[in-house]
């Protein structure tokens, strides 16, 4: 004997039930966003994920859709082809799974780090001098470094060595002392902020013989 789903007159041999509704009708408790949208640089593609700007990564962009949504549901997964929510639910001995359509957006914009550097903004400078070689390679290996958590707004090559300029002053700080080479350091006023504190640019400056 077939079953006739309330809401929308189909039976039991076209679709799966849930109860005495078919699984499309089924009212599930569940609380979705009407919309999420989540701003992506159009210059690295990094992903905002709160005050942070992270490296896109499809399963935290997933686990943040699905963390939005709540209700009578023990999983819930993301297909970012469908934009569609799988929620998992358990009925007795049987699990269920119910799709929902969810709209999510991805607004293009630029990170911080990208606004910087595109105004030339700096920090830090990074004095190197001394043998050409030795300074060749380690401004090579300063910037693939940096390149992980601030970025190098300009590179400057001159008759006595090169100087790097950097976005953060408390990463060039941190690379340096892991690598453990001595440095002379300097401060030179730059302005003021808004808030009326003085800010200045440090200037590091590192010798090989």
């Amino acid at each position: 004997m077939s079953i006739i789903c309330p809401r929308c007159g189909k039976n039991s041999n076209e679709k799966e039930f849930i109860d005495a509704f078919c699984v499309d009708c089924y009212p599930l408790d569940v609380k979705m966003p009407k919309e999420l949208v989540f701003d992506v640089c159009k210059r690295c593609e990094r992903i905002k994920h709160g005050k942070k700007w992270i490296d896109r990564d499809e399963e935290e962009i997933a686990g943040d859709i699905t963390r939005k949504c709540k209700g009578d549901f023990f999983n819930a997964t993301y297909n970012k082809e469908e934009n569609i929510v799988t929620f998992f639910i358990k009925k007795g001995e049987t699990i269920l799974k119910i799709n929902k359509t969810i709209n999510v957006n991805f607004l293009v914009n630029m990170c911080t780090d990208c606004s910087r550097m595109s105004g030339g903004y700096y920090e830090s400078i990074i004095q190197l001098r001394g043998n050409p070689r030795t300074i060749d390679s380690f401004a090579k290996k300063v910037q693939r470094e940096l390149a992980k958590v601030t970025f190098v707004s300009k590179v400057e090559e001159k008759k006595e060595g090169i100087d790097l300029y950097i976005g953060s002053t408390q990463a060039v700080l941190a690379l340096i002392k892991e690598i453990g080479h001595k440095y002379i350091i300097t401060k030179k006023l730059a302005g003021v902020d808004k808030e009326g504190r003085r800010q200045y640019r440090t200037s590091f400056s590192i010798r090989f013989e």
